[in-house]
């Protein structure tokens, strides 16, 4: 497979860092990958070079992990696909017995499935477990009778779940160090024995299955010399436990990949500071990606990156040595704003109209000021897709919560071909708590029954087609989508002209135009997320965010997201902003441009 190296050598020979990433025989390896950046070929190739190569000699495997079932899936369609085009030897069949790719769940649950009988038989069949909604205290209290739950243990579960998604607090790490054992006995006393278990439950048994038995932990070092993490920046505490077993001692090789500009997942407990913990306690090396693919030839959208990502990394002292003008669109109030968004759509189509425009808002459906433009567009029978949604919104548990209810009961025994699936959607559209939900929010339901669909065509059919899934794997990941609240995830294949989502949810996807309203003081920022720790919240105008020791982390959290939502865009960044917003409490209140359209390097 000499041939394969040379055509690697060939392919990314113009990127220096790419190649150091994919030939460098470092064991432990940090890729800091911006968006656009090449990170997924960079990834493919080290794989096919590990192959080609031997450094993962027959029967070993790759292992490749990812923060999400629908991510692991894309990543390994790419690798059955990519390879195969660099040598016939590559075939599927070979492919599907050399590299394992999944997220930490999929990953516990495979040590679960072979090895749990040690604490329970019934841990064989956790496939067909019924999951539990671990965050949600009235739903764990639903289930308490059933399950012989106290209100002690109700309370203690969803306590633990709001100390992972805390985990910012240091309190918080020790209340999860100090409960493990705790959480993993009340599963097995209470949960297991009525197939039932929790999210955080999965991470944990797997856990404990590796720590308190070596031999089967040395298995599986064994197994998967090689160690591929995709986004670890949003790594949750208990998927890093799992993880650090493997780091112990020096002998596997490890290659991590992310973005710490990126990590806007922090309210669902993503790990802060974790590629320094990495380099800090592990011993990992790092290369930086430095060619950005995605807006080579857009020097607009390459200079509003380089600005917002020297911020990030000094809020106080940016090194900053380059000015662009930025795209904005001043108007009077929002009802102005929602007309002049309209205009720039009009003239978009009118020069591109193939091309895909994203509307993206930094607070959701709730907000007074969203409400005002989506009504807007709605009544002039604009065509879009609504994706106001974020994963913490009740109404979209709720469809998740329903359907996952759905699938158990009367089609978990299927053969989920498309007959059954659009026979489960056809369920869906008649069951009566749904039309209730529509009752609520009829444009919500709407785009998740569509994206149910796309589901099936993008997701489930290439699992059965494609990756040559079992039937178990694609009913566990299908329960996984549903009982995590994963739908948002295909927002990327949706195919309509315009599409209206929140920042949160449009991570990891592009469109050729995005349009950024609302960019004024308490919009983007958003009010609590940052400009109530700002000393000058009171006044009208919004001249310059004042950084100190206690907002300055709020301060990157919050550029995080504004990095991710200036960058999903392909062709053209566009902002808009009204000098009048809606208030809950006071109703219309004079406001001002957003202070991250004034920071260094921008000129508004």
């Amino acid at each position: 497979m000499n041939n394969i190296v040379n055509e690697i050598k060939e392919k990314h020979k113009n990127d220096k860092e790419q190649l150091e990433v994919i030939l460098l025989e470092e064991k432990r390896l940090i890729v800091e990958a911006p968006a656009g950046y090449g990170k997924t070929q960079t990834m493919t190739s080290k794989i096919a070079y590990l192959l080609a190569t031997d450094k993962v000699p027959n029967p070993k495997k790759i292992l490749v992990i990812t923060f999400s079932v629908n991510a692991a899936q894309k990543i390994k369609k790419d690798i059955l696909e990519e390879l195969p085009k660099l040598d016939n030897e590559f075939t599927v069949n070979y492919l599907n017995k050399r590299i394992t790719a999944t997220n930490y769940h999929g990953f516990a649950r495979q040590i679960i499935r072979k090895h749990g009988y040690i604490y329970n038989q019934n841990l064989k069949n956790i496939d067909l477990f019924e999951i539990l909604e671990d965050g949600n205290e009235e739903t764990i209290s639903f289930y308490a009778k059933k399950l012989n739950l106290t209100s002690e243990e109700v309370k203690f579960i969803s306590d633990f779940k709001d100390a992972v998604k805390g985990i910012r607090e240091k309190r918080n790490e020790e209340f999860i160090k100090k409960k493990l054992t705790e959480y993993k006995n009340l599963l097995l006393e209470k949960l297991i024995p009525n197939k039932y278990i929790t999210y955080d439950g999965i991470l944990i048994l797997a856990y404990f299955i590796l720590k308190e038995r070596k031999n089967l932990l040395n298995f599986y070092k064994k197994l998967y010399p090689f160690i591929i993490i995709d986004e670890f920046q949003d790594t949750n505490i208990l998927s890093f436990y799992l993880i650090k077993l493997f780091l112990e001692g020096k002998d596997l090789n490890f290659l991590v990949l992310g973005d710490p500009l990126q990590q806007i997942y922090g309210f669902i407990g993503s790990i802060p500071n974790i590629f320094y913990i990495l380099k800090e306690d592990f011993g990992f090396s790092k290369i930086k990606l430095k060619k950005n693919y995605r807006f080579r030839d857009n020097q607009y959208l390459l200079n509003i990156d380089k600005i917002i990502r020297e911020h990030a990394k000094n809020p106080s002292n940016p090194n900053i040595n380059l000015e662009v003008k930025l795209k904005i669109y001043k108007t009077a109030n929002q009802e102005e704003e929602a007309k002049k968004i309209l205009e720039i759509i009009n003239e978009i189509h009118k020069k591109d109209n193939l091309s895909q425009i994203a509307i993206l808002f930094r607070i959701g459906k709730n907000n007074l000021n969203t409400k005002i433009i989506v009504d807007f567009l709605t009544q002039r029978n604009i065509e879009f897709f609504y994706a106001l949604f974020t994963d913490e919104d009740k109404e979209y548990r709720e469809f998740h919560k329903i359907a996952l209810e759905i699938f158990n009961q009367k089609f978990i025994k299927t053969n989920i071909y498309k007959k059954d699936w659009y026979s489960f959607i056809q369920n869906l559209q008649n069951n009566e708590e749904i039309n209730n939900l529509k009752n609520k929010d009829l444009n919500l339901v709407s785009s998740l029954l569509h994206l149910m669909e796309i589901f099936y065509e993008k997701d489930i059919k290439i699992q059965k087609n494609i990756l040559n899934l079992q039937k178990e794997e694609i009913v566990f990941n299908i329960k996984t989508i549903l009982s995590e609240g994963q739908l948002r995830q295909y927002l990327k294949h949706v195919n309509k002209k315009i599409i209206i989502s929140t920042v949160h949810s449009a991570k990891g996807l592009e469109w050729d135009y995005v349009i950024l309203p609302d960019m004024e003081k308490f919009g983007f920022p958003a009010s609590q997320a940052l400009c109530q720790y700002c000393k000058i919240k009171y006044k009208t105008s919004c001249e310059f965010l004042h950084l100190n020791i206690n907002n300055e982390t709020k301060f990157i959290e919050e550029i995080s997201t504004f990095y991710v939502a200036c960058t999903r865009a392909k062709k053209d960044l566009i902002f808009t902003y009204s000098e009048e917003r809606l208030n809950p409490q006071s109703g219309k209140a004079k406001t001002s441009l957003s202070c991250f359209l004034k920071l260094k390097g921008f000129i508004s």
